[in-house]
């Protein structure tokens, strides 16, 4: 014996058509978005990490003048940045990779010596660290990954370390 033949609701091709297309602009929307909040964390957390590194020379040439009387830069960031762990580091370095940590060998004319480059991948492909200190002055700058064109580089470079620079190859600040 045959019973009452059910019928079955299911989706119809159009209602699937619809429900595809509100998740393609949801996500049109929210991606782009989260990856905006993801680059602005990492520059926050780059002026972050400079700030506090350049806090961490000038509290040692402070404490270095209290001690023996003469204020001194350090003559190296190896030990600050190591006894202050990684939230001193540039958050752009990449220790995985094999990077340099740091470049100290910039002292004297700060008009005359000033690295080449302001890039991560350029410091790595020369062997240089993704932070810059000038051993005359106790600046701190941090190199910043190449972006979609030189000029958003610049700018990313001059958000980082508040500097005004017009060039990646700028020889003055």
């Amino acid at each position: 014996m045959v019973g009452p033949m059910r019928t079955r609701r299911a989706f119809t091709l159009i209602e699937l058509i619809a429900v595809i297309v509100v998740l393609a602009i949801l996500a049109g929307v929210a991606i782009p978005r989260f990856l905006d909040q993801s680059d602005a964390a990492r520059i926050s957390a780059a002026k972050g990490a400079r700030s506090a590194l350049a806090s961490a020379v000038l509290n040692y040439r402070m404490h270095s003048e209290m001690e023996t009387g003469e204020a001194r830069w350090p003559t190296d960031l190896l030990e600050i940045m190591e006894s202050g762990g990684e939230h001193l580091w540039n958050p752009y370095h990449d220790a995985s990779a094999g990077e340099v940590v740091h470049y100290y060998d910039w002292a004297g004319d700060i008009d005359r010596i000033v690295p080449a480059e302001k890039t991560v991948e350029w410091a790595v492909a020369n062997g240089r660290g993704t932070v810059w200190y000038n051993r005359a002055s106790g600046q701190v700058f941090f190199r910043v990954p190449e972006q979609s064109s030189a000029s958003a580089t610049v700018d990313l470079f001059n958000e980082v370390n508040g500097t005004n620079v017009t060039a990646l190859n700028q020889t003055g600040w």
